[in-house]
């Protein structure tokens, strides 16, 4: 099982359409906790949102997509306390050869899927304390889009480099395989979507499994799901200005 929308058996684990029954009632509770954080007006703008995803069957069919495009391997659980940052500054292999790259562990769930996945789940879930997230959502998506941009272009170099080594001559192949930055954006768009159904599906029992924790670590994990909300709304508000259909 690689991830909620990794495979085959993490949407028999995770039925998708007990989602689109799930996600509307769930909405108030998440939204309570985020009026202490976030403007009544912009409340209301993620209250249109979260109208517009319930409609007809958009979670069914979002998720499916984010499911059917698989293009390379996926991580599964892409969040900062999987990454190991070496000491210094210094992210090149020094003079004596040793690799000062950072080491991305635990692929336990691991498989092939749509490659923004990683890209949202860090943004989201897995970045929420460090610095590319700023105070408003006009600076989150600067950053944001810098961020897609460069995943994009570097995964794009690295599939055309594993093509040109099986079919060095094959240039059609290679340009076909070659995923558009249109396609990109629009795996962002849906993977956004569908990671905000998650969190809002799951909060209820996220905010049990802190309940259950002794009173310290209630305190630190609530403040974790808190903050992975704030961070939704602000990525959510990056989809809006991607996507005109939101506006």
């Amino acid at each position: 099982m690689m991830d909620a929308d990794g495979d085959d058996d993490a949407i028999i684990a995770s039925p998708i359409d007990s989602r689109q029954e799930q996600f509307l009632p769930s909405w108030p509770a998440v939204r309570e906790r985020l009026t202490r954080y976030i403007k009544r007006d912009d409340l209301q703008k993620m209250d249109n949102i979260v109208e517009l995803t319930a409609v007809d069957s958009r979670i069914k069919k979002c998720a499916t997509r984010v499911t059917e495009r698989k293009y390379t391997i996926v991580h599964g659980d892409f969040h900062i306390g999987n990454i190991l940052l070496p000491k210094g500054r210094q992210t090149t292999v020094d003079g004596s050869g040793e690799s000062r790259i950072p080491w991305l562990v635990d692929w336990s769930m691991v498989g092939v899927g749509n490659p923004l996945i990683d890209v949202v789940f860090f943004l989201v879930v897995g970045a929420n304390d460090i610095g590319i997230h700023q105070t408003d959502s006009s600076s989150t998506s600067k950053n944001v889009e810098r961020i897609l941009k460069r995943y994009y272009t570097t995964l794009n170099e690295q599939k055309l480099k594993e093509l040109s080594t099986d079919e060095p001559n094959n240039h059609s192949t290679q340009q076909s395989l070659r995923l558009s930055w249109d396609e990109c954006v629009s795996m962002f768009r849906e993977c956004l979507l569908n990671q905000l159904v998650i969190l809002v599906c799951f909060d209820s029992l996220c905010r049990a499994m802190a309940d259950a924790c002794p009173c310290i670590e209630r305190d630190v994990y609530h403040d974790h799901f808190d903050r992975v909300n704030i961070q939704m709304y602000k990525d959510a508000a990056f989809r809006l200005w991607l996507d005109g259909e939101y506006a």
